[in-house]
């Protein structure tokens, strides 16, 4: 039964790569297989080789999952070597996103590569906008605002929306800005919204 199992995935899966490219899962990732071979092959095809020089010398592979470490070591360098080695910045590692991990990680200047670099916010289950609200990073939230960010994010595990974040650490400005592109209070926020006698945020 096991062995008819890994048969059918095996016939399968070129069919889903094919077929579902809105998927966008670096396969490159996985394991040893020959069609890993060959799209690590296409990418070093579309390379120069001053390109592949440099990835060699920084032992750097034009990967996401690469991508992804590198920003999370906070090696900018690194980044953009990557970005310029033809890396797709909407393709996802283990659910997560370049950008939302720059994000997470409150890196302002990535972020802002990532997107001149194409690429697009609220892709993942995260929010990009969240994670800056709830780093206090004003300069990176009005970013993310002034480019359409999902104002109606709700973190699944402590149920907090942007806004209540924003208020919570006292961005008020921000919290202004969401409410503007349509976030709706909820009653937790209503609450924080009472406690800190900012009742005009919600006034007409």
């Amino acid at each position: 039964m096991k062995k008819t199992l890994i048969k059918i995935f095996l016939f399968l899966l070129p069919v889903l790569f094919l077929k579902a490219p809105a998927l966008a899962i670096d396969i490159s990732e996985f394991g040893d297989f020959s069609s890993r071979s060959l799209i690590m092959n296409n990418r070093q095809q579309s390379l120069t080789q001053e390109q592949k020089d440099l990835l060699v010398q920084k032992k750097l592979l034009p990967t996401t999952k690469c991508l992804i470490e590198q920003i999370k070591k906070k090696h900018n360098e690194n980044v953009y070597i990557l970005l310029n080695s033809n890396v797709n910045p909407n393709v996802s590692f283990m659910a997560e996103y370049p950008i939302y991990i720059a994000a997470k990680e409150n890196n302002f200047e990535i972020l802002q590569a990532l997107y001149e670099k194409g690429a697009k916010l609220d892709k993942g289950f995260n929010s990009e906008l969240y994670e800056a609200v709830k780093n206090k990073n004003r300069e990176m939230a009005f970013f993310l605002l002034e480019r359409k960010a999902n104002v109606n994010y709700k973190d699944s595990l402590t149920e907090n929306t942007i806004l209540y974040v924003a208020l919570k650490n006292n961005m008020v400005d921000v919290a202004q800005e969401v409410i503007s592109k349509g976030a709706k209070p909820d009653r937790k926020t209503l609450l924080l919204i009472k406690k800190k006698k900012l009742k005009n945020l919600i006034q007409d």
